[in-house]
Formats: C-alpha cells, sequence, structure tokens
C-alpha cells in the first residue's frame, strides 16, 4: 500500500512541481504587537514546540512567560492579502508529513517533516518548509510604463528541530532552526533592483524548562527560558543601489525569562515573571570616507507580578508589567497585563482585556511584519502604555455563537510605515540624501509616530450541524486624516495600511465526509499611505539644510475574493485546490508593492 500512495506523489509533483501546507481552517488576525499572524487550527502537533500562548478570556490562565517565538515561515500563496505570510510550523498528527503544491505566477511552497524519536516520555522531530514566487509582475498603479514593472521574485526556506523530554521534576524543551530568505525588492524600477537581490539569515536556538518544587511542604510551579536569535541583511540600501558599500544590519538577540507561581487557594494564584531583553545592532561601511561601523545596543528587564483568580462564574488575571530599560528612553515604565471574564448568565459572558509595555523592534520582527523592511532601519523600540478590550461573548446556541466589542490603544513610537523623500542612514556623514522615484518605494520605510484610537468589531458563527459553517467578522477603527510626527497620530492601528474597516466573511460546506469547499471575502477599506516631503533642500559647507511635511494619500481597498477545495481520500493522501483574488482587483500591499492578481495553486498532502 506504500508503495502506491509513493507512485501517487510522484505522478503529483511532476505534475504540480514544488509544494504547500494543506489548506484547512485558516483566518487572519492581528495580535496586540500589530503584527500579522496567520494561525491554522488543523493538525494537531505532537512535537515539540515552543511557542507565546494566546491570551484568553474562555477561564484560561495567561501565560506571561513569552521568551520564544514561533518559527516564522509562509505557508500559503504568496502575496496574496495584504501583508507577507509567516506562521508557526504545522505538525502532522501522524509521525510524518509531506505537502507539496504549485500554481500560477509560479507560486511555489511546501512542507515536510518527521518525528525520529516518538515514545511517551521521548520526542525529536525534524521539519522543514518553503515559500516562493517566480512570475507575478508588480501590479501598482503607480508605474505608468510597464516596462519597468519588476517581477516579484523570493526564495523563503526554513529547517528546524525540536525536542522534548519529560522528567518526573518536570518537562524540558529545546529547538533550532535557521532561516533563508532571498529576494528582489520588486517595488523599485529598472533592472537594477532585480540583478541586485537582497539576503536574510535567520538563526535560533531555544531551551525551555517547565517544572514543580516544593518547599517547607509548599508545592509551587516554576519556569525558565533561555534563547539565542542572530539576524543579518547581506547588503544595505546603497550597495543595493550603487552608492556607498554597506553590509546590511545584523542583530544579536538573547532572551531569559524566569517564573514562579504559588496557589494560595483552590481558587487564587500568586506569582511573577521576570524577563530579559538584549539586542546588539550592528551596522558596517566599507567606504574610508564614513565611520566603518555602528552599532546600538538595547537592554529590557521586566517584572510582571500577577493575581490569579477562578471561581464558578468568574475568572480574573491581574497583573503589570514594569519596565526597566537601559540605554533606550525612559528608564521605567509601568503598562497593565490583566484579563477578566463573567458569566452573567447561561451562554453570556463578559470580558475585558488590557496589555502593554515595551518592545524591542528586532530586524526579525520588522522581517516577519513585511519582508521588504528597510536593511538598515535603526528602527525606534515601541512603547504600549495600554491596549485594552471590553466586549460580550454570546453562545453557543444550537450552532450559534457571536461576540461583539470595543477597544482602545496607545503607543509611544510605534513604527508606521512610510515613502520618504530622503535616505536616512546610521551613519552621519552619509545620510539625509534625496531619493530618487526609482528607489522610493523599494523597501518599507518605517518612521516612529505617537498613536492613539479606539476600535469597535464583532463576530459571528453559525454552524448547521455537519454540513455548513458561516463566519463574519468586522472591526471598524476611524482614522486620522492628518498626520505628523510632532503630533499623536488619532487611530488605532490595524496593520500597515492603517485601515479604518477590515471584515472577513467565509462560508464552508461539507457535502459529503471526505470533500470541504470554502468560499470567503476579505475586505479591508480606509486604506492610507504616508508621504514625505522635503522642501528648501540644500547642502551648507556639506550639511544638509531642508524641510520636511508630512501627508496622506489614499490606497485602493483590498476585495479579495477567494475559494478552496479539498478531498481526502483516507487517512494519508488528500488533494487540494484553491483560488484567490478571483475579481483580479488591483491593491498595493504597501505603496508602490502590488499585490498578486488572480491566483490558483493546487497539490497534494501526505502524512504516514
Amino acid at each position: 500500500m506504500n508503495k502506491i500512495y509513493v507512485s501517487v506523489l510522484m505522478a503529483a509533483v511532476v505534475a504540480l512541481g514544488a509544494g504547500a501546507q494543506e489548506k484547512l481552517n485558516k483566518e487572519i488576525t492581528l495580535d496586540k504587537d500589530f503584527v500579522p499572524v496567520e494561525k491554522k487550527a488543523v493538525k494537531k502537533s505532537a512535537l515539540p514546540k515552543v511557542v507565546i500562548p494566546a491570551k484568553s478570556t474562555d477561564k484560561a490562565q495567561v501565560n506571561y512567560s513569552n521568551w520564544a517565538e514561533p518559527t516564522a515561515v509562509g505557508t500559503t500563496i504568496p502575496t496574496m492579502l495584504p501583508y507577507g505570510y509567516r506562521t508557526a510550523h504545522i505538525f502532522s498528527g501522524q509521525r510524518g508529513y509531506l505537502e507539496l503544491g504549485a500554481g500560477s505566477q509560479l507560486n511555489f511552497d511546501g512542507s515536510a517533516g518527521y518525528r525520529i524519536v516518538d515514545t511517551e516520555h521521548s520526542k525529536l522531530g525534524l521539519w522543514l518548509q518553503h515559500n516562493s514566487t517566480w512570475s507575478g509582475k508588480n501590479t501598482t498603479k503607480l508605474i505608468a510604463d510597464d516596462d519597468l514593472r519588476l517581477k516579484q521574485k523570493f526564495n523563503d526556506n526554513t529547517v528546524g528541530l525540536d525536542f522534548s523530554q519529560h522528567f518526573a521534576p518536570g518537562d524540558l524543551v529545546l529547538g533550532a532552526k535557521m532561516h533563508y530568505d532571498n529576494f528582489n525588492y520588486y517595488g523599485g524600477l529598472g533592472s537594477w533592483w532585480d540583478d541586485n537581490k537582497q539576503s536574510l539569515v535567520s538563526l535560533a536556538l531555544r531551551g525551555g524548562w517547565n517544572g514543580k518544587a516544593s518547599i517547607a511542604g509548599r508545592d509551587f510551579d516554576y519556569r525558565a527560558g533561555l534563547s539565542y536569535d542572530y539576524s543579518a541583511y547581506d547588503k544595505g540600501l546603497h550597495a543595493l543601489t550603487g552608492g556607498v558599500d554597506y553590509d546590511g544590519a545584523r542583530d544579536h538577540n538573547v532572551k531569559a525569562n524566569l517564573g514562579v507561581s504559588y496557589a494560595t487557594s483552590a481558587f487564587s494564584t500568586l506569582g511573577i515573571d521576570a524577563r530579559l531583553d538584549y539586542v546588539n545592532r550592528s551596522y558596517k561601511a566599507h567606504a574610508a570616507s564614513v565611520s566603518n561601523k555602528y552599532t546600538d545596543d538595547m537592554t529590557v528587564v521586566t517584572l510582571s507580578p500577577f493575581y490569579g483568580y477562578r471561581g464558578e462564574n468568574l475568572c480574573a488575571r491581574l497583573g503589570g508589567n514594569v519596565d526597566f530599560s537601559l540605554s533606550d528612553g525612559a528608564a521605567l515604565r509601568i503598562s497593565p497585563n490583566a484579563s477578566v471574564s463573567y458569566d452573567v448568565a447561561p451562554g453570556a459572558t463578559l470580558y475585558g482585556l488590557a496589555g502593554g509595555g515595551k518592545r524591542i523592534n528586532t530586524l526579525a520582527r520588522m522581517a516577519a511584519i513585511n519582508r521588504y523592511s528597510d536593511p538598515m532601519g535603526r528602527y525606534s523600540n515601541t512603547f504600549v502604555p495600554v491596549d485594552a478590550e471590553f466586549g460580550l461573548k454570546i453562545g453557543p446556541f444550537a450552532g450559534f455563537k457571536a461576540k461583539i466589542y470595543g477597544g482602545y490603544g496607545m503607543a509611544r513610537n510605534e513604527m508606521l510605515a512610510f515613502t520618504p523623500a530622503l535616505y536616512y542612514t546610521p551613519f552621519a556623514s552619509d545620510s539625509h540624501i534625496a531619493i530618487d522615484s526609482a528607489n522610493r518605494y523599494a523597501p518599507v520605510y518605517y518612521k516612529a509616530f505617537d498613536t492613539q484610537g479606539f476600535k469597535m468589531g464583532g463576530t459571528v458563527e453559525y454552524r448547521y450541524r455537519s454540513v455548513a459553517v458561516l463566519n463574519l467578522d468586522v472591526v471598524y477603527a476611524p482614522q486620522d486624516n492628518n498626520i505628523s510626527p510632532n503630533k499623536t497620530y488619532d487611530g488605532y492601528t490595524l496593520g500597515l495600511d492603517r485601515a479604518s474597516t477590515v471584515a472577513h466573511a467565509s462560508v464552508k460546506l461539507y457535502p459529503v465526509k471526505p470533500l470541504e469547499f470554502d468560499l470567503g471575502l476579505e475586505y479591508r477599506g480606509g486604506r492610507h499611505a504616508v508621504l514625505e516631503t522635503v522642501t528648501d533642500y540644500s547642502l551648507v559647507d556639506g550639511v544638509p539644510n531642508y524641510t520636511l511635511a508630512y501627508s496622506l494619500a489614499k490606497m485602493d481597498d483590498v476585495i479579495n475574493l477567494h475559494v478552496g477545495a479539498r478531498y481526502r481520500f483516507d487517512k494519508m493522501l488528500t488533494l487540494w485546490l484553491q483560488g484567490a483574488n478571483l475579481l483580479n482587483k488591483k491593491w498595493d500591499v504597501t505603496l508602490g508593492q502590488g499585490a498578486q492578481r488572480l491566483s490558483v495553486m493546487g497539490g497534494i498532502a501526505l502524512v504516514f
């Protein structure tokens, strides 16, 4: 029987090329740090992994230990939606899996994994993922001459190893991964940006321990973790454009955490978590006319005490973050870190969340938001005084459930994408140089703005037996019409495009057991970009002299109609097909970087 499936697999590879993840029950969300993340609620993993636990109000305790971050790699049609797609690696419920897919615009993706050791107490898993595109032309309306449009090309690969071991005192988790992404800046004009590609290399090592101990007859839980991340761009911007030969920026990021919690009663818990986040970032120039190297060091130590209560109708987690910053702005910052939910009646729950804290904007984090992020960016670090949400959950009643909510967020030095008029490099002797039109939209540049704003939204879900599932999710956040670095920008951030309305509607149908169809529509409206303009530019004794102004440019709405189908032959083999942007609409991901138009992809999934 296994030989039959190998033959089927080989035939599919010839027909479809490289591969993709099986598309099951997918949703796109934005977390508190405004990072687009793709979540897949399928194929529950039995392999060890360390990820940030999701905050929940369904009487689940909030885990404040966030030293580790999920693996970042794309797993769907490239640029199908307005953001880059990166997600934690997905493992099959079987011991091994192989998934392949290919489609239009020469889009390819694939994944494979195998649990080398798979016992009750020990697990060792090896996995890899690939995602690439080679032929989709930049669709932005800002380029009038089609001969100047570049094809988007990237080749994104990740390989990882995970290990877990259960001991009587606790559990040990270890992990390592390497990520390599090679791409062109397809938002640029002319062959230069196509011939001079960028590379981003990342290496991550992680370890963690969760255990229980007893002192003087009192039991308590404790946890500890340590991680090291290295990220490096191959080239700086001027090296890409033929100017001064800069290396790209390099990050060394060390994180550590230690936490303890103690149950004071059957209903309550006291605890505290301590975290260290250290980043060393360096830039190197090879020209003798500029400083040879520039280094930034940033350290944040965070203490997060908390009190938890779990009753019959009330669940609460009350706590805060106390951030101590070294060489990075204010030395002391305080923010909330709490959640509460109360069952007012059967099937009706009031909830509230309030978070915040200091965030170091590492190269890896900014690249996960958008792979074309400025490789020389001396990113400011962000402080969130508060990001709160309050709402009402209803259901489930006979397959129906809903949620309505409102929220308010405030951020200091939030990194917002903008289109600059000048280069800003780490080297003072070669900074503030005017940008020509061929280079203005190639990378994604960021500028620090203070932001604040409200949001409101709701979700509805209805399940009709095992035949159909209907979903609707809408959020609205009014945005300001004016922007300036000297004033607080009014608008809750829903993404790099600062959309005011984000909605997604979907229908899943299961006409027969092995067959599934899904139809969805995603919408982002009220989008806009920040434009920088310069006037009175001159050099006085070699020193730039100029005046800057900022304005907003409207961006086209995202209207993405997508469909998908899968057929599961048995427990081992599944065929799938999906299409995106079926209305063949044009929109820019960020200004000057057009998303792919109509895309179709198909593939297979094999587990063993």
